[in-house]
């Protein structure tokens, strides 16, 4: 174990000094007094430079591809509408390198929140999906942005292939129950907007209470707007689902509904992560969440019929 461990720390020394080369010859009048390790993920290595900058770099083609379009995206965005996106003060699209001002404060999924807390949380998202929302889309496709996830049929269709993906660790009632869930008719949207569609808890930075960060933008796009508020039924449940609903401004019934069902099935990714992350124990805790999320649908879904 010690040995794994040594192993490791010298490896992430190695992709430190790494990262610092890159960053000084693609950005050679940004001055690097520190440089840290912050976090790995299945898309990017991600490092904090100077304490107050946050440098990320995407591992494969694919993952250079998001992070372009993460850029390009934002690039659209006033800072002075969106104050919670951390400002992109360093790009480059040849190394395909972004350093961004770190969000303040922590993300909400280190925080233990009372209900209250949830509520919070939720009706200011609410306001910010407002905003985001109603940025006009003809700006947005002009400058090519593209659909996230056309339809509710290519949706299903994602999740099912994610679904074969994990079917040896999801055990087969939850397995099942997830192919008849991913069999259901799911109402089209009333209009599309330009949407984050990756809202999760840790991706939300608070601070006294207040939400100060929304980070990770690479699946912005022009989506059902039920993506994100079921992100946030994902992480913050009915109460945080609702009060978001309630500051958004629209009282759609088809619309909670939806984002409850996206919600449900979009846990299945967090199964897929674990998995190619391979991290055992992270995977029996995501599979282990995905059941109670299952359970907790199947006894809300009757008050939909």
């Amino acid at each position: 174990m010690q040995d794994k461990f040594q192993r490791e720390t010298q490896r992430r020394e190695i992709r430190t000094h790494e990262a610092k080369i890159k960053i000084r010859s693609t950005f050679p009048d940004l001055d690097i007094k520190t440089i840290r390790f912050l976090a790995e993920g299945v898309d990017n290595e991600v490092y904090e430079v100077n304490g107050g900058l946050v440098f990320r770099f995407p591992k494969t083609r694919e993952n250079k591809r998001e992070l372009a379009h993460e850029a390009h995206a934002l690039a659209l965005l006033d800072r002075k509408v969106f104050p919670e996106i951390p400002a992109v003060l360093y790009w480059d699209e040849t190394a395909t390198i972004m350093g961004q001002k770190m969000a303040k404060g922590v993300s909400a999924d280190h925080l233990k929140l009372t209900d209250e807390g949830i509520k919070s949380i939720g009706s200011q998202l609410g306001l910010f999906l407002r905003r985001l929302h109603s940025v006009p889309l003809e700006g947005v496709q002009s400058s090519g942005v593209e659909p996230f996830r056309e339809s509710p049929q290519k949706i299903k269709a994602l999740y099912r292939k994610r679904l074969v993906e994990v079917q040896e660790e999801v055990p087969d009632e939850l397995r099942g129950q997830l192919e008849t869930l991913l069999e259901k008719e799911v109402s089209e949207p009333k209009r599309l907007v330009l949407g984050h569609n990756d809202l999760r808890s840790d991706h939300i930075f608070l601070e006294d209470g207040n939400v100060t960060g929304i980070i990770d933008w690479g699946g912005i796009g022009i989506s059902d707007p039920a993506f994100d508020f079921g992100r946030i039924y994902k992480s913050f449940g009915e109460p945080g689902l609702d009060a978001a609903l309630e500051s958004y401004g629209e009282d759609d019934d088809e619309l909670r509904e939806r984002s409850i069902y996206y919600g449900v099935i979009s846990s299945i990714s967090s199964v897929v992560r674990a998995k190619r992350a391979g991290d055992r124990d992270r995977l029996a805790g995501k599979v282990e969440n995905l059941a109670k999320i299952v359970q907790r649908y199947n006894g809300i879904s009757n008050s939909f019929e």
